[in-house]
């Protein structure tokens, strides 16, 4: 995995996967299932990393909507009102610059008051239970 704030050089919906996984790292454990099931269902993907399958292509209009919502829902699990519309705005952010086929930003979500889920609470077991309640959460969001 990536130190915090390495430069990430992959492009598209990549790029967008990998910055989101070094930087909110729950919430993309929590949303990681619904990413490739759409792709692979019935074909095991369950242990399937979804960067293993992103493209660096300039990402989708379709994809970014999906991801966004997806972003959202489960950020706002962990975040205030003024923490996740900041979080919001990195999110657009990053994912214009997916949608153009450019790299995300270096960007640092501590910077703007914005905690790493990890970093909320370092005992595995709740990290666990962090992510399965984001996975329960948007389990009843349709798939994509």
């Amino acid at each position: 995995m990536r130190q915090k704030n390495q430069l990430i050089k992959s492009t598209g919906a990549r790029g967008y996967l990998e910055w989101l996984k070094m930087n909110q790292p729950l919430i993309y454990r929590g949303i990681s299932n619904k990413l490739t099931q759409p792709n692979l269902s019935g074909m095991g993907a369950d242990n399937i990393d979804p960067i293993a399958i992103a493209s660096t292509a300039p990402a989708q209009q379709s994809w970014i909507d999906n991801i966004k919502q997806l972003v959202q829902g489960a950020a706002s699990i962990y975040l205030t009102k003024t923490q996740l519309d900041q979080q919001s705005k990195i999110t657009d952010l990053q994912l214009q610059r997916a949608r153009q086929g450019l790299p995300p930003l270096n960007i640092d979500p501590t910077s703007y008051g914005l905690s790493r889920q990890a970093e909320i609470d370092h005992g595995k077991s709740k990290e666990r239970c962090h992510a399965a309640s984001i996975e329960k959460i948007l389990g009843k969001a349709s798939s994509w």
